[in-house]
């Protein structure tokens, strides 16, 4: 997710615009009866008891405006207390950004990410919060009429497993073995995903849009250019469909709504979907699905987190944890190699105490004890990280794209709104 000035600046110019705009009673109440699917159940989501998460992909219109006034008075209200707490959040942390970064070649970062993933404090804190999808078809010694029971029994123990490591760590890898989606369904994930990279990377082209490195550049240091730092503040872009994370890096959510993705497989998993339940409620929402692609010599992103506390310190007991409002789940598209630069956690910064402490291990360049960890995930695993945990993308140091696809699930009364804007890619 992105934690860039100028992201921050232009979203201040496009709210600032459009509070300047001051409709009329009548169009107020038009904008208001058009928007009622992507504002309210953005908020409040889905408030149906059915089993499917499919069903609340970008909204519906099943909440009630007496909801909202019973929970928090008014959505413009609750609104402004969210870009207040995000945009505050994000002046930190790029407060913390050093702006001379040392360069290094690609033979002396292999060697870095290589020594950190076989540490042994790297491997065993990995080991620590994976959780292994249950194995179902080794049952032969299992009578038939217990089998059911069995599977549940096993089911049961997977979620209260990922439940309880993602309390704790606010990071858990799940390790699948083709079991949690099929290895014909993820296949048909990546080639679809190759098809939106070429429909999004001809529309930005064709409307000027600067979303990589210069054309020609073979070095690794050239993503850290200072004219490629100026170029990535300059040509910064949001739409609907897509926006840009950092230079060679995009978030695309574009024709995310659509099979092979927003099949029950993927959005509902059987694996996946209790966990999300167990952590968010049963009313959870999936708010969207999206694409991050990270191109050849994409640059590092800060270390940042996706979204704050939401509340401060002194309005809850001291050591009072509170549990997750919003989670982000990773599945890799392609086996995720220490080349095609893995995303960085640190892990248990979805508290507000540690969070804090992490981020001074950072900026000493600590980053044993700010529990970093770099997993190498294989097409088809998944990670669940809080919305709260400290992450950041690292460069890509192949000659191909790397594709993650994500899933946000959050309560069913969180709005996401900062990440993409209301203007159109394609018409």
């Amino acid at each position: 997710m992105p934690c860039k000035k100028a992201k921050i600046e232009s979203s201040s110019k496009q709210r600032k615009r459009k509070s300047e705009k001051k409709p009329t009673s009548s169009q107020t109440k038009k904008k208001q009866n058009v928007s009622i699917v992507s504002l309210t159940s953005s908020i409040f989501g889905d408030q149906s008891n059915g089993e499917s998460l499919s069903s609340s992909i970008f909204g519906t219109n099943s909440s009630s405006s007496q909801a909202q006034d019973d929970l928090f008075g008014s959505s413009d209200r609750w609104q402004e207390v969210s870009e207040n707490r995000v945009k505050k959040n994000t002046d930190s942390m790029l407060a913390t950004c050093e702006e001379d970064t040392p360069i290094l070649s690609k033979a002396e970062i292999m060697k870095a990410r290589t020594n950190r993933s076989k540490s042994k404090d790297a491997i065993d804190l990995t080991d620590s919060i994976t959780v292994h999808v249950p194995e179902m078809n080794n049952m032969e010694h299992v009578k038939d009429e217990e089998k059911d029971e069995v599977c549940r029994s096993m089911n049961k123990i997977f979620t209260i497993q990922c439940d309880t490591l993602m309390r704790e760590n606010g990071v858990v890898i799940i390790k699948s073995n083709d079991r949690m989606i099929a290895k014909n369904h993820m296949k048909s994930l990546t080639s679809q995903a190759g098809v939106i990279e070429d429909q999004i990377c001809s529309r930005l082209k064709e409307k000027g849009n600067i979303f990589h490195v210069s054309e020609g550049s073979t070095s690794i240091d050239s993503c850290i250019s200072e004219k490629n730092r100026k170029m990535e503040q300059n040509h910064s872009f949001q739409y609907n469909e897509v926006a840009s994370r950092c230079l060679g890096r995009l978030d695309i959510r574009y024709k995310m709504n659509e099979p092979p993705f927003s099949e029950d497989e993927v959005v509902s998993n059987k694996f996946i979907k209790p966990v999300v339940h167990s952590l968010l409620g049963k009313d959870a929402k999936l708010v969207y699905a999206g694409l991050i692609l990270s191109f050849p010599l994409s640059a590092d992103q800060p270390f940042h987190q996706d979204g704050t506390a939401l509340f401060e310190d002194n309005e809850f007991p001291i050591h009072q944890k509170l549990p997750p409002y919003a989670l982000n789940v990773f599945i890799p598209l392609d086996d995720v190699t220490e080349e095609l630069g893995p995303t960085e956690f640190c892990v248990g910064s979805h508290y507000r105490e540690e969070a804090i402490k992490v981020m001074k291990y950072l900026e000493s360049g600590d980053e044993k004890s700010a529990k970093v960890i770099a997993p190498l995930l294989k097409t088809g695993d998944a990670l669940i990280y809080d919305y709260r945990v400290c992450h950041r993308g690292t460069q890509n140091l192949a000659e191909k794209t790397r594709p993650m696809l994500y899933l946000m699930y959050s309560r069913p009364w969180f709005s996401e709104f900062i990440n993409f804007s209301d203007e159109k890619l394609f018409c």
